[in-house]
């Protein structure tokens, strides 16, 4: 404060700092570092790779933990284990304190869908089908690409299902199974080009992206000729 700068009326308040610190430092107070009990509950955000970072660490959590902007976790540290509950109360799960930094703390069972509701709704889904076991296959390999989505997914999937033959579900369900496109966005697209094809049996062209639609190079690439002028006529 003994600075020659903190005598001069500043700029924009119109102040001079040491003027002002003259009236403020008889209000302050000491600072006491905070402290907590370890049996003290904390608030945590959680992330929306359903997980919480904790003294440098990443803890996973239960799949469907995170929903949405401003869900929080209750943490409570006690000898060794970190033990997290949910808003209301319930434990969620409990995870070895790492004493290390920058590590990833992960169960892989939290990554598991373990609502009855969607279980529920696959099985439903897929008794529509011609073959239920191939569209639990399907179903299984949408989960383990795409387990935050998998409800929209099964959902789509009735959609589809309910718009095309069972024999077109059929064909786009091995196609995708064969080629590992573990989407019901793709199945929908994939079922409607093998409806269309069924539809105009006497359309025959060149195959066109099953995905997109989209017609291939090779449809727009124009033959050689040549010109008449280059051959001698006798």
């Amino acid at each position: 404060m003994a600075r020659t700068a903190n005598h001069l009326s500043h700029g924009g308040t119109r102040k001079q700092p040491g003027a002002e610190w003259e009236i403020e430092k008889q209000y302050l107070k000491p600072y006491h570092a905070a402290s907590y009990k370890t049996n003290e509950a904390l608030v945590y955000s959680v992330r929306k790779d359903n997980s919480i970072s904790f003294k440098g660490n990443f803890y996973s959590l239960p799949l469907g933990t995170y929903t949405g902007k401003g869900c929080q976790v209750r943490l409570v540290p006690e000898d060794g284990k970190l033990q997290i509950y949910d808003s209301k109360g319930a434990l969620l799960c409990t995870h070895d304190q790492s004493p290390g930094k920058g590590q990833k703390i992960i169960n892989n069972d939290h990554k598991r869908e373990k609502s009855p509701g969607i279980k529920t709704l696959m099985v439903q889904v897929c008794t529509h089908l011609e073959n239920p076991e191939q569209g639990q296959s399907f179903l299984e390999g949408i989960r383990t690409e795409k387990p935050r989505y998998l409800r929209d997914q099964v959902l789509l999937l009735k959609q589809t299902i309910e718009l095309h033959p069972r024999e077109i579900i059929s064909r786009a369900l091995t196609y995708c199974c064969t080629h590992q496109l573990y989407s019901a966005v793709d199945l929908k697209s994939i079922a409607g080009h093998f409806n269309r094809q069924q539809t105009s049996p006497d359309a025959k062209g060149i195959q066109m992206n099953p995905l997109t639609g989209a017609m291939p190079g090779e449809a727009f690439i124009q033959p050689a000729t040549s010109s008449i002028a280059d051959y001698d006529i006798f």
